[in-house]
């Protein structure tokens, strides 16, 4: 894999993302090299030998790049160390394609995953903006809907500045649907630790529950601990949204 300068404005490493609404939206391939061109990740699990080793191997190590882009899309970039694979985390499933085009290097095998019931449902029913492609015959073909207008201008003009012998514009269609419901952010499972008191802790919070549930197991396994460890999954919020937002 080849990396290719795009001439794209930079993207924005940030540590304290406003991720509350972003969930998996596909996968890549992505060259190890130009992953790390986009500085040191913001979390680096253990690699895959040192889980062996510790842990017997329970899912999740990988290492994370939260990021922002010119426009405002946040997402994240997910190297699994297991098989190699990048994990695409955004707002929508739009937004897969949007984020791929920020990046400054050529990406392979591409797979967007089928929209989740709860975007399906969202916007069952309503419009949204939609960047249409005009070809060198005249003819329009719809591309990509998003819930925000930012986006999809933003997308539009991501495609127009490739240098095809095609434009591209946004319309809004319909009534706009309303934005992605609010989620505990990138890390929505907690391994909690519960005394002979009943008092809870937050030991440790994931992406993904597997690990804090294999966590749990091993340290429930100690009879000398008067404790309960489990996992739960944190409940959903509503952040405040605004139309300037879109």
């Amino acid at each position: 894999m080849r990396s290719v300068d795009r001439g794209l404005p930079p993207l924005k490493q940030v540590a304290t993302p406003s991720l509350a609404r972003l969930r998996e939206m596909g996968s890549a391939t992505i060259a190890p090299a130009d992953l790390d061109s986009l500085g040191a990740p913001n979390v680096e699990a253990p690699d895959v030998e040192e889980y062996l080793r510790k842990y017997g191997a329970p899912p999740g190590p990988e290492r994370e790049w939260w990021l922002e882009a010119h426009c405002g899309l946040e997402f994240l970039l997910c190297l699994d160390l297991y098989d190699g694979s990048v994990r695409v985390i955004a707002e929508e499933s739009a937004e897969f394609e949007h984020a791929l085009a920020h990046l400054p290097f050529a990406v392979e095998a591409p797979f967007r995953m089928v929209p989740s019931a709860e975007e399906r449902q969202r916007r069952a029913g309503h419009g949204g903006w939609v960047v249409c492609r005009v070809d060198t015959h005249g003819s329009t073909f719809e591309v990509e809907s998003f819930s925000r207008e930012r986006s999809a201008r933003c997308f539009a003009n991501l495609l127009e500045a490739r240098g095809h012998k095609q434009g591209y514009f946004v319309e809004p269609r319909g009534v706009a649907p309303p934005l992605p419901s609010g989620a505990p952010g990138p890390y929505p499972w907690v391994l909690l630790r519960q005394d002979e008191n009943g008092v809870r802790y937050e030991i440790e919070r994931a992406r993904r529950p597997e690990r804090l549930e294999w966590l749990a197991e091993q340290y429930n396994k100690e009879p000398r601990h008067k404790q309960h460890w489990f996992v739960e999954r944190l409940p959903p919020v509503t952040p405040a949204e605004t139309s300037a937002d879109r």
